[in-house]
């Protein structure tokens, strides 16, 4: 994969870090391999990335630097991270290591990256629901360079906050352990009874990213650097999609057979995603979830005897070897195979398969796709293996001598590097055939086998001389070996002193007090469900309406009943959507549930004296996340829905407990999207301004193979959250969270009735409180709930195994 992205045009690849790779079932380097690896694409010109894109437990933080260490001494050109800890402790250690802020961050406005600053970023990769309308105003309110994934599979969910995996099975799609529960089968259910929706059961199954034509005008805009999604694909997926990308970005006209041969390395259906903007129907088509490949022909006829004959009508010759797949009109798949023979006849080919294969349910007037090529394979794998096609870098050469002295030679490549030699004896007068400029440049132009090729050549020989042709090549060998040790050694790399790092790592943000009671806080969805808190024993009421619902009369509400009042931030905060923040604050709620950082920006600009707590979202997983996010301004933090009980203790062993607020009662938010269902499914609209906001009318879920509902939620920016649909409850753990000093307890309603919450939340209290068993609540809990209770990942105590390739 290596090779095919450097001989077909990339400018840079990125690698998972070994032992926190965040594609659980690829490959995993060791850092030997992994030096070997950055040397080779460094003699190319090819820069490498390792992302180090996952978060950090807080066991694993004492063990960072030497991990870290290693990584600097294999000369990787940056770090991609995501754990805003992991981040400021390289920028610590290593001050002049570039950092790339991960699409993983959640970075979606000019605003966040202002916020992370301090971690002095060179580049950021944004999330991919950002537009190009966004881009554009996104570039001019920051100097940080930007990247954009521009091809490749599609996360429904935004990066960073995607808990399905974690929720569905304990496994961490940000510690790499996607379990793509996006491509899984759901129906529709709407107001309590399943729509049918005929072949559409990938509901939020997105087309793959393929944004070719839009590099244009992302070179217009400012954008650096465009980035291609490669997980578990070929080596062939990703020369085709290099080759094609480096030729959009020199301006070469587009390649129809090349985009054609990315259709076939791998494609659930090209779409340019939200570079376009929001357009759900097109995005989610939701017919099929797996590699599709290039649609190609129709059948016109089927013979089924002893041998099964399927004649097609093909716009492209078809050959044995290939792989069809064969599709209804709307696109849902019927079966697939491998082609055995071909007889073309016309416009017509006849094809034969393998002995006994029926492919029951093909018909005439199906649609034929080509999976698989293995002749367009082969002419991939070429632009790396035949060396008259691979990469070569230009380098001018300068010979220099005269009579008694040696040789010199000077050598240079086109990014300013220069080596130079001497020959080991020295010119002599000629007695026969002087040195002259054919016999010099063959000498030196032989250069195959290498990365380099002779652009330009000069010499200046005083008088006519001679050296031996093996000193010749022993000058140019020398030469090679001095340029590749230059291009290909690692680069110096500050480090601070061992002590200041680890005074620094080591700081605790312990709490000064005993323990005190501790604030039990509410959630609410439903401005109805207000009422059902009347009289209890509760702190803050935090307010997380649906699209359209008012705050005004709620806030009012919630403080005429004596609570504090609090308002929900929306998850993710995209360019230019101030306006609703500013709303908010004209409501002058107590305390603000801050769930992004571009949020926290706004908000210290006007609203610096104002009681901010940082949500999950947020993905605190170590006291260094906390301490970085504490410093930034936060009042309180909510750690990551990642952790289980004994992450989560030895996290509130090395942070202030009392400034924490932990979940005990919730209904997991799973996917959260830029992509609207109510709108694809419910309304002829493909955005919110003509879907007629269907989302205030009607309850939905998506039913999984299992028969369990998940509830949609819409926010106030029409983005959706699917949320697991068996609650969450660890009040059974309550009195060991409280006996560490955590300072805040929330309870999260979501769509109960006032009658149904109460119950839920008087119970909770008294719990919290220690005036009720928290085992008998929560059987008394769950027996109330349609799909059960769960503990979730907090009693997961088990290692998600990964299922590695093995390294050839």
């Amino acid at each position: 994969m290596l090779l095919a992205a450097i001989h077909n045009g990339a400018d840079a690849v990125y690698v998972g870090m070994p032992g926190f790779n965040a594609r659980a079932r690829s490959v995993d380097h060791d850092f030997k391999e992994l030096a070997e690896h950055i040397a080779l694409a460094h003699r190319f010109g090819v820069k490498v990335y390792i992302a180090f894109n996952v978060l950090v437990f807080q066991e694993e933080v004492e063990a960072l630097l030497p991990q870290i260490q290693s990584a600097v001494d294999t000369g990787a050109d940056a770090f991609i991270v995501q754990d805003l800890g992991l981040a400021h402790l390289i920028r610590t250690a290593f001050p002049d290591m570039p950092l790339h802020g991960s699409t993983q961050m959640t970075l979606t406005n000019h605003r966040a990256i202002e916020m992370l600053s301090f971690l002095d970023l060179k580049r950021v990769v944004l999330g991919r629901e950002v537009s190009l309308e966004e881009m554009e105003d996104l570039v001019k309110g920051t100097e940080v360079e930007l990247e954009v994934f521009v091809h490749g599979a599609l996360c429904v969910a935004y990066s960073g906050q995607c808990l399905t995996s974690e929720s569905f099975g304990g496994r961490s799609a940000n510690r790499g352990q996607c379990a793509q529960s996006c491509r899984l089968p759901y129906e529709l259910v709407v107001d309590g009874e399943v729509k049918d929706m005929g072949s559409r059961r990938h509901l939020v199954s997105p087309a793959d990213l393929c944004g070719v034509d839009e590099v244009p005008e992302l070179a217009r805009l400012g954008i650096a650097s465009l980035k291609i999604e490669g997980r578990y694909k070929s080596s062939e997926y990703v020369g085709s999609t290099s080759e094609a990308y480096r030729r959009a970005v020199e301006g070469r006209a587009s390649n129809p057979e090349l985009l054609e041969e990315m259709e076939v390395s791998f494609s659930r259906g090209f779409f340019k995603g939200w570079l376009g903007g929001v357009h759900h129907e097109k995005l989610v088509e939701g017919v099929h979830s797996s590699h599709r490949g290039l649609e190609i022909a129709v059948v016109t006829e089927l013979r089924r005897g002893k041998d099964l004959e399927i004649a097609v009508a093909s716009r492209r010759p078809i050959h044995p070897g290939d792989s069809l797949l064969f599709c209804r009109a709307d696109g849902s798949a019927i079966d697939g195979a491998k082609v055995f023979n071909v007889k073309r006849q016309g416009p017509t080919q006849r094809l034969a398969f393998a002995n006994g294969l029926d492919l029951d349910g093909v018909e005439k007037g199906h649609r034929v796709f080509l999976n698989r090529s293995p002749k367009l394979d082969r002419e991939r794998r070429q632009s790396w293996t035949n060396r008259e096609k691979q990469k070569a870098l230009p380098i001018h050469l300068d010979l220099q001598g005269k009579e008694g002295s040696p040789l010199e030679a000077h050598l240079r490549d086109e990014e300013g590097n220069r080596v130079q030699t001497l020959s080991q004896g020295v010119l002599e007068k000629a007695q026969k055939r002087a040195l002259g400029e054919a016999e010099l440049k063959e000498s030196f132009d032989r250069w195959g086998g290498s990365a380099y090729t002779l652009e330009s050549f000069q010499f200046q020989l005083e008088g006519d001389l001679f050296l031996p042709r093996g000193e010749l090549k022993a000058m140019r060998q020398h030469l090679q070996v001095l340029l590749d040790d230059l291009r290909t050694s690692p680069p110096p790399r500050r480090r601070q002193s061992e002590e200041r790092v680890f005074t620094w790592m080591n700081q605790r943000r312990e709490s000064t007090t005993p323990p005190t009671r501790p604030a039990f806080n509410v959630l609410v969805r439903e401005k109805e469900q207000i009422e059902a808190l009347e009289g209890l024993d509760i702190d803050t009421v935090t307010l997380d309406f649906k699209h359209g619902v008012p705050y005004r009369p709620s806030i009012r509400r919630v403080k005429e009943l004596g609570f504090r009042a609090g308002v929900a931030i929306t998850r993710i905060l995209k360019q230019n959507q101030e306006r609703r923040l500013m709303d908010l604050l004209k409501l002058r709620p107590d305390v603000i549930l801050v769930r992004n950082l571009g949020a926290l920006h706004f908000l210290k600009e006007h609203e610096p004296f104002g009681e901010w707590v940082g949500d999950f979202s947020l993905n605190v997983c170590n006291h260094l996340s906390s301490a970085a996010l504490f410093e930034l301004g936060f009042h309180r933090l909510c750690p990551s829905y990642d952790l289980n009980l004994p992450q989560l203790h030895q996290l509130l062993d090395n942070v202030d407990a009392s400034r924490f607020e932990i979940t005990v009662h919730q209904t997991m938010p799973s996917f959260h999207m830029e992509h609207c269902v109510f709108a694809t499914f419910l309304s002829e609209g493909t955005t919110a301004k003509d879907c007629g906001m269907v989302c205030r009318d009607h309850r939905v879920a998506l039913r999984d193979e299992k028969g369990r509902d998940h509830p949609l939620q819409a926010d106030q920016e029409c983005r959706n959250t699917m949320f697991n649909g068996t609650p969450q409850s660890i009040l059974s753990l309550l009195p060991e969270l409280r006996d560490r000093g955590v300072g805040a307890f929330r309870f999260e309603a979501l769509e109960e009735s006032a009658e149904q919450l109460r119950p839920k939340v008087a119970g909770s209290i008294d719990v919290c409180r220690g005036d009720r068993d928290p085992l008998e609540f929560r059987d008394f809990l769950g027996i109330g709930e349609r799909f059960g209770i769960t503990e979730g990942q907090m009693l997961n105590l088990s290692v998600h195994r990964d299922r590695k390739k093995e390294n050839p």
